[in-house]
Order: C-alpha cells, then sequence, then structure tokens
C-alpha cells in the first residue's frame, strides 16, 4: 500500500537519483555512480517511510563508513542510530575533515619520500682529500 509518506520517499529517491544521473552525465567518460532503490517496500523493511527517516539512514551509513575509514574499526551501529540528525551532520563533516588531512599528510609524505630518494641516489662529485681529509 502507498502512503503520502512513502509517496513523498518514493518522491525523494527520485530527486535525488535524477542529480545524480545529472552530475554522470555532465562527464560519462570519467564519471559513474550507483543509485539508490526507490521501491518504498524495500525501504520500508528497514523501517523507513519518509524522507527524513530516510536522509537519517544515509547519514548514519556515512558515519559508520567514515569512522571506519578514519578509525580503522566498526562503530556501533546502534550509537549511530540514536545520534540526531544534527549531530550525524557534525560528526559526517569532522569525519570528511580528518579523512581529507589523512590524504594531505600521505601525500605530502611521498614527495618528501621521493625528494630524499632521489636527493640519495643523486652522485655527487668528491676528491679523495673529501674523504680522507687527513691526506689533504
Amino acid at each position: 500500500m502507498v502512503t503520502n509518506d512513502t509517496s513523498a520517499l518514493v518522491a525523494h529517491i527520485r530527486a535525488r537519483n535524477a542529480k545524480t544521473e545529472a552530475w554522470v552525465a555532465e562527464d560519462p567518460a570519467n564519471r559513474w555512480a550507483g543509485l539508490l532503490v526507490d521501491d518504498p517496500a524495500h525501504w520500508a523493511a528497514y523501517g523507513i517511510t519518509t524522507p527524513e527517516q530516510f536522509d537519517h539512514y544515509l547519514l548514519v551509513c556515512d558515519v559508520y563508513e567514515g569512522t571506519r575509514s578514519v578509525f580503522g574499526y566498526k562503530p556501533s551501529w546502534a550509537a549511530i542510530n540514536a545520534m540526531t540528525t544534527a549531530e550525524l551532520e557534525a560528526e559526517s563533516a569532522t569525519l570528511s575533515r580528518m579523512a581529507r588531512e589523512d590524504v594531505e599528510r600521505e601525500a605530502r609524505e611521498e614527495r618528501e619520500h621521493a625528494a630524499a630518494v632521489a636527493a640519495a641516489m643523486t652522485p655527487k662529485a668528491f676528491t679523495l682529500g673529501d674523504l680522507f681529509p687527513a691526506l689533504g
């Protein structure tokens, strides 16, 4: 049975999918994305019947995966699911910032390592006097 809430949910999901499809269409040779299931029965099995519940669920997923990516462990789903939408948004922003900082740090370390290897592998001219100052 389709109710007003589930109709709103389906419309909400389809609007998100349309944005995703438009984003892919801007550069189809270099972009790919999956679409969200828009079957209300699928989401009802998760206890989701409204756009607000759906958005909350996606934020919970983002924070769960973000925590796993940044810290390397799987957090408690129940604890994250109990957070408010505002708390989830703040946590997601923090995790995104931390992930960006990790990527930047790793890139900087790789550049520094490459420069050190290049410097170590660059031959330098020397004399015997440089090697044995007492002979000079």
